[in-house]
């Protein structure tokens, strides 16, 4: 065997043992059976791709390596070899380069944490003990965290994939530091609150330095936050990192008051719209007798209620679901009461039958609720001082009042108070705004002018405002002129009945504080949302 091959700095192969020598030189044997760029996380279509094969003549296994655009950290020695230049001018090392590279990889604690989590640092020093800031969870969101332990590591020791791993976006500063600590420091007075007349409570921040457990305190409650009387059950020091609910969202004690022992009278009242649930109201009215009608400050707007029972007692004697400060406005009469008005003006036609048609030749709809007679809608329209869009008018009389709870269209309720419908719809210029119809579903936005929310007709349900509601309720004045044809939950979808847009249908989300439009007709909302009847 003739061989003459040579290196650089004037080194020779001209036998078979200076090939061999080379060979076991270059330990050939430590080379994978296959190269390929799938382990560094990336494919390459196209490129270089070799083969070196060993074929012996007594009988043993060749011996082959191979790859893909990928290469032994020595393979340019074999080239060398075989005299063959380098086929991409300068082959990468692939593997001596990773094998080079190392990463810092840091155990990191993030706050409110149990576990801690690989990241890699690219910040000189970080050490045990440095508030760093982290990406965290599916949106990367930015978290403190405390390092816990460090170590270099290669792309082969690492304790975690290189290429999955997130990296420490920085060292927390000076402000940082100090804020974090705060939230150790033991600084709010936790208060779990019980309001007069409920069985359950409400975690508030006490700012009132003797207050103790069992003293009776003023609270705002409910959307409106009005004041109602409540008993102090719990009181706990925490901090920020440890309170029961978010400081910033949590309500504070307005004041302590001293136990009012004074006998007041009672009144218990369902509200019309409550069909079950009954409330608490300290009555400051005369002569209101059981069975009177009234009218209530609740939670979400004025309402109309019927008297159930009366009592007498100290505030701790309170009827269940006590309402505070919440006052009794007025009593009700056929003169200043729509709905007393309302179901004077159905008494004669519940007594003579002609409430709801006769279900014969009812059309069959699968969850049809009994047909209206036009004396019944036309004593709703005269009372309520509306004219119904034909549509719908068309629909109760002629196909079914509302449908039941399978399909959710909602019906005309003669049980139920409508004292908003006969006011005008406020915000067509909203629809205007929507790009009319153009879109499936547009949002109905408005655009704020004034960002101190001082005389803006939306103050009251704008999110930047601080009149709005934590839990986000749209007030009663967004149900102006609307009625309610379905409801689910927060969500009430509600049809225009005056105005420019009287017949189209939009969305309430109560939670989320958004209107949609869904259509411009009820027709076209029962085909689109309820299905073809």
């Amino acid at each position: 065997m003739k061989i003459s091959l040579t290196l650089e700095e004037g080194e020779e192969i001209r036998t078979a043992e200076d090939l061999f020598a080379y060979l076991r030189e270059m330990h050939i044997e430590e080379w994978r059976p296959s190269y390929d760029t799938n382990r560094f996380g990336y494919i390459v279509c196209d490129g270089t791709q070799w083969e070196l094969q060993f074929e012996y003549g007594n009988g043993q296994r060749p011996w082959a390596s191979s790859g893909s655009n990928s290469y032994p950290y020595n393979f340019v020695e074999l080239l060398k070899l075989f005299g063959e230049e380098d086929p991409e001018a300068e082959i990468e090392d692939d593997e001596a380069e990773e094998e080079e590279k190392e990463y810092l990889y840091c155990q990191v604690t993030p706050e409110d944490i149990n576990r801690s989590y690989s990241y890699i640092s690219e910040i000189p020093d970080t050490l045990p003990g440095d508030l760093v800031v982290i990406p965290y969870g599916a949106d990367n969101k930015e978290k403190f965290g405390t390092v816990v332990s460090t170590g270099i590591y290669d792309e082969w020791t690492a304790p975690y994939p290189v290429e999955y791993t997130k990296k420490i976006l920085r060292k927390a500063d000076d402000e940082e530091i100090r804020r974090f600590k705060e939230r150790d420091i033991e600084k709010y007075v936790y208060c779990w609150v019980v309001p007069e007349g409920k069985s359950d409570g409400y975690y508030y921040i006490s700012e009132i330095e003797d207050l103790q457990k069992g003293d009776h305190v003023i609270i705002p409650f409910g959307p409106e936050n009005h004041e109602i009387y409540g008993k102090v059950s719990s009181i706990k020091r925490v901090s920020e990192k440890n309170a029961p609910f978010p400081p910033d969202r949590t309500k504070k004690i307005l004041r302590k008051v001293e136990p009012d022992n004074t006998l007041h009278e009672f009144l218990t009242v369902l509200p019309i719209t409550h069909k079950q649930n009954t409330f608490g109201y300290i009555n400051t009215l005369p002569d209101v007798q059981v069975g009177d009608y009234v009218e209530i400050r609740f939670r979400d707007g004025i309402r109309v209620a019927q008297v159930k029972a009366k009592s007498t007692g100290t505030i701790d004697q309170a009827p269940n679901n006590f309402m505070g400060t919440m006052e009794v406005r007025r009593k009700l009469n056929y003169e200043n009461c729509d709905y007393i008005r309302f179901q004077a003006e159905l008494l004669p036609l519940a007594l003579t039958g002609e409430l709801f048609r006769k279900d014969s030749e009812c059309p069959s709809v699968p969850h049809r609720n009994p047909r209206l007679t036009e004396k019944a809608v036309t004593a709703f329209e005269k009372v309520y001082q509306i004219q119904l869009p034909e549509e719908y008018r068309t629909f109760v009389t002629e196909i079914s009042n509302g449908l039941d709870h399978v399909a959710g269209l909602n019906v005309i309720d003669y049980q139920e108070e409508y004292t908003w419908l006969k006011n005008p719809f406020r915000f067509d210029d909203l629809i205007d705004r929507a790009e009319e119809y153009k879109a499936d579903s547009p949002e109905l936005e408005y655009e704020c002018d004034d960002r101190d929310c001082t005389e803006c007709e939306f103050k009251d349900v704008c999110p930047d405002s601080e009149t709005f509601d934590n839990f986000g309720y749209i007030d009663l004045p967004f149900f102006d002129g609307t009625l309610s044809i379905y409801s689910s939950g927060d969500t009430s979808d509600r049809m225009i009945v005056n105005g420019k847009h009287a017949g189209a249908v939009i969305r309430f989300d109560q939670y989320m504080g958004r209107r949609t439009l869904l259509s411009k007709s009820f027709k076209e909302y029962v085909q689109s949302y309820i299905g073809k009847v």
